[in-house]
């Protein structure tokens, strides 16, 4: 047998193992579907293993091996020889069907188990409350509250932040709108450094300590970051309305957990991130005030108002006399 034959031979064996293939009514190998559902016909015997992806698995044979299903459903009418597991989807059992070992169901749909199917090891369903919401809606339900209990914990930490300083905070929220560019550019280049040094330092031993200091500083500028934004956004929706420090935070907060929660804004809020990390910087924490461009002409106007007012008011004194 020459080496061409023999490669093409071990070929079509590798991919049969890998698909399955069919022989006299009993199909041999494992089956794996992503985004495309699984279906084992009445009176076919499979011995293997089933995995499925966003897709349904029916089964009216009989399945020698496990199935397992992850965002979709399994529905049997037949025997199951093994585990069924499904995760964020619904397990189906017709009456007669019957699984000789374990059925487990997390975050699933509504248990469709007949009451004359047969499950001979455990039935266990975990987070069985998600049951009326199977499959990709359960999905994002867990994602939003998981969104959610990160919104509230990064909000309490906030709220403390303020309260051990809340002149500091409210001074940088104020500065986070002016020369947003530069402060953007500063977040950025802390932000790439720390991504450049990190390797450096864990390549040397004596730079693994200054790793253990650095990693935390930066969760903390961070997290700073995002405060100041929050409330600087808070400021701007309340311009006109007297809020305080606290109010203009949780507006702030609800603003970035409704963006957060869309999953697509997520870079829109790294950037507003990084402009938080820069107007830190920028302020070396809330110390110095830095004049640019677009104070000096703000504080020319308030000041060239002010002028005209005490002039028209020496005006009027001067026409009384």
């Amino acid at each position: 047998m020459n080496k061409k034959r023999v490669l093409i031979i071990t070929l079509l064996i590798v991919f049969m193992a890998a698909t399955g293939y069919c022989y006299d009514d009993t199909i041999y190998g494992e089956k794996v579907g992503i985004f495309k559902d699984i279906h084992i016909e009445e009176n076919v015997d499979m011995i293997g293993n089933i995995v499925s992806i966003f897709g349904d698995v029916e089964i009216d044979g009989n399945v020698d091996g496990d199935v397992v299903s992850i965002l979709g459903s399994i529905d049997l009418d037949g025997t199951i020889d093994g585990n069924t597991v499904s995760i964020l989807g619904r397990t189906k059992m017709a009456p007669g069907s019957t699984i000789t070992q374990n059925k487990v169901q997390i975050l699933g749909g509504s248990d469709g188990k007949a009451p004359s199917a047969i499950v001979r090891g455990e039935d266990i369903n975990v987070f069985g409350f998600f049951n009326i919401l199977p499959g990709i809606w359960g999905l994002l339900i867990i994602i939003m509250v998981i969104l959610t209990i990160k919104t509230l914990v990064a909000l309490l930490f906030s709220i403390i932040l303020v309260v051990i300083a809340p002149e500091r905070t409210d001074f940088i929220a104020e500065r986070v709108p002016v020369n947003m560019p530069r402060k953007f550019g500063i977040g950025l280049v802390i932000t790439i450094a720390f991504y450049v040094i990190t390797p450096v330092l864990a390549a040397i031993f004596i730079g693994i300590p200054f790793i253990l200091v650095l990693i935390p500083l930066k969760g903390l500028l961070e997290f700073g970051g995002n405060t100041v934004v929050k409330i600087s956004l808070g400021k701007r929706l309340g311009r006109n309305r007297d809020w305080s420090t606290l109010t203009e935070l949780l507006v702030g907060t609800v603003i970035f957990w409704l963006a957060d929660i869309t999953i697509i804004l997520k870079p829109v809020l790294y950037l507003a991130k990084l402009v938080g990390m820069g107007a830190i910087i920028d302020t070396k924490i809330g110390t110095v005030d830095n004049f640019n461009e677009s104070n000096i002409v703000n504080y020319n106007e308030n000041t060239n108002k002010e002028n005209i007012e005490v002039d028209k008011i020496i005006d009027d004194i001067d026409k009384e006399k």
